[in-house]
């Protein structure tokens, strides 16, 4: 792990005990504390929101580059693992992702 939380215990982020609600019963705060940043960014406005959405698919975008060179860089990527790239060709890439489209969405919604 990270030496710096080693002596932290942080598990009352995911798993905050509430008696008042059952001997079992936890709730995350974590996961609260998002969805209300969430829900006052879009009470803010169509703008703002539209920013957020771009700096977070910047940040998600950013995380996968800087994943896909790690795996670059470190040298556990086989270029042999890559061939063929598309044995099908770009029709069968179509079809793949007609298959993977309407799997996701369902057919009634489309």
């Amino acid at each position: 792990g990270f030496p710096i939380f080693d002596n932290v215990n942080l598990t009352w982020l995911t798993k905050f005990p509430v008696p008042l609600l059952g001997e079992d019963y936890t709730c995350c705060p974590l996961s609260m504390l998002i969805i209300g940043l969430c829900t006052v960014v879009l009470i803010t406005g169509a703008k703002e929101s539209t920013r957020f959405n771009t700096a977070m698919t910047i940040l998600n975008m950013t995380i996968l580059a800087f994943v896909f060179a790690s795996g670059v860089g470190s040298g556990t990527v086989h270029s042999d693992n890559l061939q063929p790239f598309f044995p099908h060709g770009t029709a069968g890439m179509a079809r793949g992702a007609g298959l993977v489209f309407f799997a996701y969405l369902g057919f009634d919604m489309v």
